[in-house]
C-alpha cells in the first residue's frame, strides 16, 4: 500500500492541478464569452 507521506504529497499536488484548471477554464470561459461579444 502506499505510505501516508505519499498520500499527503498526492493530495496537495492533486488540490494544486484542480485550481490551476478551475482558474484557466475560467479564463477562457471568459475570453469566449468575450470574443462571442465582440463578433456579435
Amino acid at each position: 500500500m502506499t505510505d501516508s507521506s505519499d498520500m499527503k504529497a498526492h493530495m496537495g499536488t492533486y488540490n494544486v492541478f484542480t485550481k490551476l484548471f478551475r482558474w484557466g477554464l475560467l479564463a477562457v470561459v471568459i475570453i469566449v464569452v468575450a470574443v462571442v461579444w465582440m463578433i456579435s
